[in-house]
């Protein structure tokens, strides 16, 4: 039996015992090994999290379970996908799944990834899936707030654009953001709204469909990767051999940004209580 997330928030809803619980660590990352990294806000140093050359991609689901695309070949094709509950221990799905290019978490435990051939996968745990869109042009996708937004053509063939869906049992009803505003990398935060890079500059987009502003100061025109759930973090352009350099948002003087001396080659940000 498919668990729709429109059911799963409802649950939340309904009976608190459901809500995020988090885990104990502000950010997850990629080391330049390609290990699992998970950020501990008492040392602001990294744990390291899986053996080096284990993660393409990652992502977090509210309730702190920690998803990734392995390096490891699977024999049904693409690369093998993992879960955690964020304490190093990793979970083989061990259902088939499709070749899965991209992944990001979603509510409750579940994941959503998108596939070389198109197709957004909604899965759980136990590899439990169902397709939520089929064979389109998507670039980006994330999840956040009871929003989906993503990057995706207004029709097939045409130029990707920013667009949002409130989270329903499928067929979903897509907006195109005010505009048709192309940016890159997006994260959807816990309130539901969108922040991306446009330009190399972090930007933020609100799911009232048309309000969108440049995102503070200290990183425009250098920013490669924004991610946004509890705490907001960037990757900037500043390269070594350790990663790119990891900033920070902080609030004060109307906003700006700080390098935390942390580098990745991806960062993840996390559903954190404190």
């Amino acid at each position: 039996m498919l668990i729709f997330e429109t059911e799963i928030l409802l649950i939340h809803q309904l009976n608190p015992l459901f809500m995020s619980i988090g885990n104990n660590y502000l950010l997850w990352a990629i080391g330049s090994d390609n290990q699992v990294q998970a950020l501990d806000p008492s040392t602001n140093s990294f744990v390291t999290k899986s053996d080096n050359e284990f993660a393409f991609d990652l992502g977090v689901s509210e309730d702190g379970t920690i998803w990734v695309i392995s390096t490891i070949p699977d024999p049904n094709g693409g690369a093998k996908i993992f879960w955690s509950p964020g304490d190093g221990t990793w979970n083989e799905v061990q259902k088939p799944t499709k070749q899965a290019a991209q992944i990001c978490g979603t509510s409750y435990s579940n994941c959503m990834y998108v596939s070389e051939t198109g197709d957004v996968v909604q899965m759980s745990t136990d590899g439990t899936s169902y397709n939520l869109l089929t064979a389109l042009d998507i670039t980006d996708i994330d999840y956040g707030g009871g929003y989906y937004w993503a990057i995706m053509p207004l029709k097939p063939g045409g130029i990707p654009c920013l667009q949002f869906a409130k989270v329903t049992t499928p067929p979903l009803t897509w907006k195109a953001f005010a505009g048709n505003v192309i940016p890159n990398n997006i994260s959807v935060n816990y309130s539901g709204d969108c922040y991306a890079v446009n330009n190399y500059n972090p930007m933020y987009y609100s799911k009232d469909g048309s309000t969108s502003n440049t995102d503070g100061t200290g990183a425009n025109g250098i920013t490669l990767q924004i991610t946004f759930k509890n705490t907001y973090y960037l990757l900037s352009n500043n390269a070594n051999a350790q990663g790119n350099e990891i900033m920070i948002w902080v609030d004060q003087q109307g906003g700006i940004w700080q390098n935390t001396g942390l580098r990745a080659i991806k960062i993840v940000s996390s559903w954190y209580n404190s």
